[in-house]
């Protein structure tokens, strides 16, 4: 809902006044040479802006793995907690693989109980960063009462043409986000 405020959990460095991306921009692009990854302002700004400003906490981004690099950029930069869902657990890992190797805070989530604790352990821990959810996972009630207790800043949907009844490729799985 655009005429909501964002939750009384972000800081007010992460809420913007619209027009004022500056400071949000330093942190990204500093963060962004860190990882050695070239970022246009223009384009990262209107992709965020709307989301820093607490007028949207649903990112949406493409299904390329590189489309993705300033979301998860902007994520550390801006000491953000997300949750990221995917459709499946191979893609869920190959982005936590990926990003992970940049030396960004990226998490899968598993199937497996002890993992999933420890996983979920390391995501609540960290300053910022991004858990990476499959789509099959939010089928487990377990699941769900585990990623309640987290403390998430956003919710980032891949594919997410998928979760729309008008898209020629809705996906009636998208249903089971709680």
């Amino acid at each position: 809902d655009p005429n909501s405020s964002p939750s009384s959990d972000l800081s007010a460095a992460t809420v913007i006044a619209p027009g004022s991306f500056d400071l949000e921009w330093r942190k990204i692009e500093r963060a962004a040479r860190q990882f050695s990854v070239t970022l246009q302002r223009e384009l990262v700004q209107s992709w965020l802006e709307p989301w820093l400003n607490g007028k949207d906490t649903l990112a949406l981004i493409q299904s390329s793995l590189d489309s993705g690099i300033p979301y998860f950029i902007a994520t550390q930069a801006l000491e953000r907690k997300t949750l990221l869902i995917e459709r499946s657990q191979s893609d869920a890992n190959e982005i936590a693989q990926r990003f992970t190797r940049m030396g960004l805070n990226v998490w899968a989530l598993t199937t497996s109980d002890a993992e999933r604790k420890d996983v979920l352990n390391r995501f609540a821990t960290a300053q910022a960063g991004t858990l990476v959810v499959p789509l099959t996972l939010l089928d487990d009630n377990a699941v769900i009462l585990e990623l309640q207790q987290q403390k998430l800043t956003s919710l980032v949907v891949e594919e997410a043409q998928r979760i729309s009844e008008l898209s020629f490729d809705f996906d009636i799985a998208y249903d089971r986000i709680p």
